[in-house]
């Protein structure tokens, strides 16, 4: 839910306030080892931070998609290069 909630903040413009939610989020999913909430956290924050990082988006997600395919999550991998590849066009 809070991963819609930034979204949604970033869409009306308060990117600086997404990225910060979206930065907890993924640090409370890592303490307590939800992985997969931690990967959708990661893959909202480099695509929100876009707009306004690009270089700490791409920091991000390249990050993502080596973990994800270390860990097996190949979907989550996958999204993270779409991701890359789209920021690069």
């Amino acid at each position: 839910m809070q991963i819609v909630y930034a979204r949604v903040q970033a869409k009306r413009g308060s990117v600086t306030a997404a990225v910060q939610l979206l930065q907890k989020l993924t640090q409370d999913c890592r303490k307590y080892r939800f992985i997969d909430s931690e990967f959708e956290a990661r893959l909202a924050l480099g695509e929100i931070q876009m707009r306004s990082e690009p270089k700490a988006a791409l920091d991000t997600l390249q990050s993502l998609a080596h973990d994800a395919d270390a860990r097996g999550f190949a979907l989550m991998s996958t999204k993270a290069a779409a991701a890359i590849n789209d920021a690069s066009k």
